[in-house]
């Protein structure tokens, strides 16, 4: 599969020693889109904003990020910098810095839950790692592929292309569920022994980063779907542990979250809805095996936000990062009660209510969870059956909520950052702002511990230590470049 060139190349960056923000000409501006990558040794100094570094430790007033070759040198107070090298100096004083935002439940090669024709279908592929950018998501862990070919090629490329515009990916391939249960219809469904085997060595030659188990037969009605067979179950997350790879398991309900902490998974990949306890056994299994949790609130929430204010769908964000013919899809009340009929119909409940009655339940019992020292991370679910699930557009919209909810705001923003990095052993790599990882940082225009939809404001993102003007990202933009042949 050829990419276009678009998202191989796009960075010219001016020759120049000191700009400020607001008059910056990145990408996007006058400069053609198709010239050749900057050389990888350029320097930066970013200057002057309150720096935000996604450890939890204390934001940092007039601070210095020194980035060298993609990587950043120091990033501290301006006090304690010394003399400054010689670098392009970006002034961003009055700004705020962030690390680059993790999705860490993504499916960044699906489609969503419109019908689609076939043409418009590739170009939400063509766009939606974009759209992850456009809203500030430099990493993604994408839990399983439709076509893990795309993706694996699309991982590599960012890998091999740093100035490419694409998101860090980390994926795994199908996901382990029973015959006939939840996302069976992918593929992946187990119904003998010998099927357990052959599915393990397809996933040890396919060099993925990641596991996934569906645990859950339903949402709001237990017994829907058949789940895994528990020996399947083990002899998965043995030959993963011993693989290397951590395993994401998707749990929503008690009973579920139970079977999966004997498990001892990495990840526990929803959050749960039924009411707990503080000291409950789950709240004591989960702390104890140190299991990670990523909520994805918002998943549940779309069942029922945007139904019940259709004015959402006129979110200059929103309709800056969807195609227009997917909003004009949604706008569709055939098309939305069609999708929700056929989500009743599978899950056997009233969808729209089932969300409306969880969501608090689920606010409370992560609220129990941190308040308990377990680790929360941020991420969505977005892009499948749930039409509203949008790509990118709903991480910082779960930051928002993780922020009213349970999580001050520091901690929201390492949930969004550093645990993501933590989740996957790559700590070193990238996920906060310290020396050594990879310059993947947001430079925003507003202060998101005094709110968090500030994590919504920026003008520029950098990535892998490339600075990108925020528009160059827009569907708009990636439409006039798509019809120029770029």
């Amino acid at each position: 599969m050829m990419m276009h060139v678009w998202i191989r190349r796009c960075l010219q960056l001016a020759v120049v020693l000191s700009w400020a923000l607001s008059g910056v000409g990145w990408c996007g501006g006058n400069e053609d889109a198709n010239a050749p990558v900057p050389d990888e040794s350029r320097a930066w100094l970013i200057m002057g904003a309150t720096l935000i570094d996604g450890t939890g430790r204390p934001a940092v007033e007039d601070s210095v990020i020194y980035i060298v070759n993609g990587r950043i040198r120091y990033a501290g107070p301006r006090a304690m910098m010394g003399p400054l090298p010689e670098a392009k100096v970006v002034d961003a004083a009055g700004k705020f810095v962030v690390p680059g935002i993790v999705d860490a439940h993504a499916h960044i090669d699906s489609l969503g839950g419109v019908p689609l024709q076939p043409d418009q279908q590739e170009i939400v592929r063509d766009y939606t790692p974009l759209a992850f950018l456009y809203h500030g998501v430099t990493t993604v862990l994408n839990m399983s592929a439709h076509d893990l070919d795309r993706v694996l090629e699309m991982r590599e490329q960012a890998r091999r292309e740093p100035a490419s515009l694409l998101p860090r990916i980390y994926t795994g391939a199908v996901g382990f569920t029973a015959a006939n249960g939840w996302g069976s219809r992918h593929g992946g469904g187990l119904t003998v022994d010998s099927d357990v085997d052959d599915s393990l060595t397809r996933y040890r030659s396919l060099d993925v980063d990641l596991v996934k188990i569906i645990d859950e037969d339903g949402l709001g009605k237990a017994g829907v779907f058949p789940r895994i067979p528990a020996q399947h179950a083990v002899e998965i997350v043995s030959a993963s542990k011993a693989a290397g790879l951590p395993v994401f398991i998707h749990a929503t309900d008690e009973r579920e979250y139970l079977s999966s902490i004997a498990l001892g998974p990495r990840v526990i990949a929803h959050g749960l809805v039924t009411p707990q306890e503080p000291g409950s056994p789950i709240v004591r299994g989960l702390r104890e095996k140190g299991i990670f949790v990523v909520p994805t609130i918002v998943l549940f929430e779309s069942f029922y936000r945007v139904v019940d204010n259709p004015e959402l769908l006129n979110d200059p964000q929103l309709r800056a990062s969807v195609p227009d013919f997917v909003l004009d899809a949604l706008r569709d009340p055939a098309n939305i009660a069609r999708v929700f009929a056929r989500m009743d119909e599978v899950l056997e409940i009233d969808a729209l209510d089932w969300g409306r009655a969880a969501v608090p339940d689920l606010e409370a019992n992560v609220k129990r969870f941190v308040d308990a020292g377990i680790p929360i991370a941020v991420g969505t679910d977005g892009g499948g059956a749930v039409v509203h699930s949008f790509q990118g557009y709903n991480v910082p919209r779960e930051m928002e909520l993780l922020a009213q909810c349970c999580l001050d705001p520091l901690q929201t923003i390492v949930a969004a950052s550093g645990n993501a990095a933590r989740i996957m052993g790559a700590e070193e790599e990238f996920g906060t702002l310290t020396e050594g990882r990879s310059a993947d940082l947001l430079v925003l225009n507003a202060n998101p511990l005094a709110d968090m939809r500030a994590i919504r404001d920026f003008d520029y993102l950098m990535l892998r230590g490339h600075l990108i003007r925020r528009q160059y990202l827009s569907y708009a933009a990636f439409v006039a470049r798509r019809g120029a042949g770029h």
